[in-house]
């Protein structure tokens, strides 16, 4: 599995059948990754999560002027 190649596919039976390699990936080449097909960011590095976490800007209760 290389950077070029790779595709996060969370359908894939080898995913659910061990999900391990595919977030060893992405902790090590893609800490921030783009799911196209889920239209959503993918963070795997558990400081960065929780960083986002207590930034507002990360919020959509913030935008949405809710909280």
């Amino acid at each position: 599995m290389t950077t070029d190649t790779f595709v996060f596919n969370p359908y894939a039976p080898s995913y659910d059948a061990d999900p391990t390699p595919v977030y060893r990936h992405l902790l090590a080449h893609a800490p921030v990754y783009w799911w196209e097909r889920g239209r959503a960011f993918l963070v795997s590095k558990h400081a960065d999560v929780v960083a986002m976490m207590k930034d507002p800007r990360f919020s959509r209760s913030a935008r949405d002027g809710q909280f």
